[in-house]
């Protein structure tokens, strides 16, 4: 679909999202607090499209899902990445049966000041009640608008995004950036629809290339899950600063995009997106990619099988008796040993934990812990327990690192 004037919003969220597909949307408040009589109980009121009555109004109670919930703008409305062809597929669950048809990029700053504002509010909705809890809530999004248009909060996220659109441009490719109503930037590059299981490794490994190559440090490690993740919907409010979640020219400078923020219209702008997809050569790079990993992930698991047979045989070794370190410990999963000695996630997944790393100056959690690997993307570490314990607390023999599993073992038990 092409329109040569500026779209109403239907209109735009029918090009973006391609009202053929089948895709996840959601509208989450953030916790909220009513009383009990004795004391507070807390909830996220979590609202998702779609739903089995609408299958036959499927896009209009799909605009009509997106139009409610953004008035309200106290939420984060958000939609996946990644979209099934048919209903029956969205129905089964099955992920196998999702398709990517874009690639998503975040730039993001971290700020003690926003993080402050961002703690205000979450008190405010838990802890507050009618007009004291609104009144708190509206003066703390004040606060953290000033933050964004007045204190150059965004110079440096849009600095290193720009040095990000200069590169990919150079490799073929358009990019579509969009201010993401708060103290950041996304960056998207769509591609025909494609079945790529493997999509979240390829959004990593290229997030974690980009990032070391181009040095951005505002672009963010942790939003690489791109099987599964939401994205903010273009044209949607941030619940922390009511401003709009907003597409913009690629060459507008950083002065004309503050004035842009600061009009806060929500009003769409042209979009073709057909000018936006990457040639087909891109594509058959990412099909590469992911028949490597696929290819990667077998390897590996036929590796940890052969491992764990080798353990089995030698459980009988010294290294694994009752006054050493047990197979059945800690030592059995790398997150459950870096809990105990990393402290709690950034944030837990279904696979992996992501930390800190705590062997370089690591501003953006860009460490991935698995169940038998620690890896870190930023410094190239790849490490078992063993060798993790060796370069943690800085041994120098095995004998070393075998009494350091044991006194660890020994602290838990």
């Amino acid at each position: 679909m092409t329109i040569k004037n500026p779209p109403s919003l239907k209109e735009y969220y029918i090009i973006y999202y391609d009202s053929n597909y089948w895709r996840d949307v959601r509208c989450i408040y953030g916790d909220r607090a009513f009383s009990t009589g004795k004391k507070a109980k807390y909830n996220a009121d979590v609202l998702t499209y779609p739903n089995i009555p609408y299958v036959e109004n499927h896009w209009n109670y799909f605009f009509r899902f997106l139009l409610k919930h953004q008035k309200k703008g106290q939420g984060t409305l958000a939609s996946s990445l990644t979209h099934f062809k048919t209903y029956q597929d969205y129905r089964t669950g099955d992920d196998s049966l999702r398709y990517s048809d874009r690639l998503f990029f975040d730039f993001d700053v971290e700020d003690t000041r926003a993080k402050a504002l961002k703690e205000e509010i979450k008190n405010a909705k838990l802890h507050k009640f009618g007009k004291e809890r609104i009144s708190a809530i509206r003066q703390s999004q004040k606060e953290f608008r000033k933050l964004i248009l007045y204190d150059n909060l965004l110079e440096k996220p849009f600095n290193e995004l720009q040095v990000m659109m200069y590169y990919m441009e150079n490799q073929g490719l358009k990019p579509y950036p969009i201010f993401s109503g708060s103290k950041g930037f996304h960056l998207l590059f769509f591609f025909e629809p494609l079945q790529l299981e493997n999509i979240s490794e390829i959004s990593l490994n290229l997030t974690s290339h980009l990032k070391n190559k181009l040095e951005l440090d505002t672009l963010d490690l942790n939003v690489t899950d791109s099987l599964k993740r939401v994205k903010r919907i273009p044209y949607s409010k941030h619940e922390r600063t009511m401003l709009y979640t907003t597409p913009f020219d690629r060459d507008l400078s950083y002065d004309e995009l503050l004035k842009m923020i600061k009009r806060n219209t929500g009003e769409p702008m042209l979009f073709e997106k057909e000018e936006y997809i990457a040639p087909k050569s891109f594509s058959d790079s990412l099909i590469l990619l992911n028949q490597d990993i696929k290819r990667l992930e077998l390897e590996k698991k036929e590796k940890i099988e052969e491992l764990n047979k080798l353990e089995n045989a030698n459980r009988n070794h010294q290294y694994y008796t009752n006054n050493s370190v047990k197979r059945d410990s800690i030592f059995s999963d790398m997150r459950d040993l870096c809990k105990l000695l990393l402290g709690e996630p950034s944030h837990e997944y279904k696979k992996y934990n992501s930390y800190k790393c705590p062997f370089h100056n690591d501003n953006n959690p860009s460490a991935l812990v698995y169940e038998k690997v620690f890896v870190c993307k930023a410094c190239n570490l790849k490490l078992g327990y063993f060798d993790f314990i060796r370069k943690l607390f800085n041994l120098k023999s095995d004998d070393e690192v075998k009494q350091k599993m044991r006194e660890i073992v020994q602290n838990v038990q």
